[in-house]
Formats: C-alpha cells, sequence, structure tokens
C-alpha cells in the first residue's frame, strides 16, 4: 500500500537508466509461425542457429510460453558447449516431462506405429494427463491427417497450407511423415 520514495537515488537512478521490456508473452494456439519466427531470432541472439524441424519440435514441446521456450533454448546452449548449431536431436534430449510424452505420442500417431502409440498414451494416462484431453488431441490429429492426405494429390503444399490454415513449410515437412493410413504394425 505504500508508494515508493521517487526522491532516493536508487530510484531516480533506475528512472534515468532502466527500461521496463515486455518480451515474454505468450503466443495463441494460431500464431505458430509468430512463435517460429521468434524462437529463430532468440536463437540467433545467443549466437547459434536452429533446424526447422528442430523449432517445430520445441515448439510442440515448450508450448506457448516464451520464457519455457528461452529456458529451453538457454539448456540447449549449455547442453552443446562450444557447438552452435541446435538440431533435432539435440531438442529431443533436452526436453522431458510431459511435453515430451505428448510430442512422442503425435510422432507415433504420424508414423501409424499402433505399439508406441499405447506406450505413450499408457505413459501419459500413468502421470495424470486428462483423458479426455487425449481424446481431443486424437481426434484433432486423425482430421488434420485426413485433411492432408486428401488434399495432397489435389493441390500444391502453399494451397494445402492456405486451406487448412497452416505454415506451407510445416506442412511439407509434415506430409511424407504421415503414414497413419496405412495398416498398423
Amino acid at each position: 500500500d505504500k508508494k515508493v520514495d521517487q526522491r532516493k537515488k536508487g530510484v531516480s537512478f533506475l528512472k534515468k537508466n532502466a527500461g521496463f521490456v515486455k518480451k515474454f508473452d505468450q503466443f495463441k494456439d494460431w500464431e505458430q509461425d509468430k512463435m517460429i519466427n521468434w524462437l529463430s531470432s532468440y536463437v540467433s541472439q545467443k549466437g547459434a542457429a536452429i533446424d526447422d524441424k528442430a523449432s517445430y519440435a520445441l515448439v510442440d514441446l515448450g508450448g506457448k510460453n516464451c520464457r519455457h521456450l528461452a529456458g529451453e533454448i538457454d539448456k540447449a546452449m549449455v547442453f552443446l558447449g562450444d557447438k552452435t548449431h541446435i538440431t533435432l536431436d539435440t531438442v529431443l534430449s533436452i526436453c522431458s516431462g510431459v511435453n515430451k510424452g505428448i510430442y512422442d505420442f503425435n510422432e507415433a500417431m504420424k508414423k501409424g506405429n499402433l505399439k508406441q502409440i499405447m506406450t505413450e498414451l499408457t505413459s501419459l494416462l500413468n502421470h495424470g494427463e486428462d483423458p479426455i484431453k487425449l481424446m481431443g488431441l486424437v481426434t484433432a490429429n486423425i482430421r488434420f491427417y485426413y485433411q492432408l492426405l486428401s488434399m495432397e494429390k489435389k493441390a500444391s503444399f502453399q494451397v494445402i497450407a492456405k486451406a487448412l490454415g497452416k505454415n506451407p513449410y510445416f506442412v511439407k515437412l509434415l506430409l511424407p511423415e504421415i503414414t497413419f493410413n496405412k495398416k498398423y504394425e
């Protein structure tokens, strides 16, 4: 309830020399392109480079919270030591927890690997993940993959991406990886 005495030396020094930068906002679900761009610029500020697949994986694993993503990049830089290139393997090595489980679950769904899907699903449920949320994730993924595969032969990556509201490069990377429509192992 008390106000800061602005006559003090410390306060006047901060008023003259300091500023507030709102740097770690959270992105919206539909702003994946902005997340990737922010991530790339943050990595560049650190004097490093990041692969596109690593960027998408990091956003999948780290979520929309910039503070968490910045922490993961900082952790990757420590992990790499003298190296300055962050790859998908680096991201998968440093990230853990429920988000990694969800990432692995999504990857298993893309590949149609039923054994891995069940293993990841069991692990997520054992770690307290909400079954309804997981059911929504499965439904959304199957719908998205079906839309991609049904449009694959009829249109270019750019047209598909625009129709589905996704990044064309993301669609180009994802389409060859989707094999869920083939017979499960």
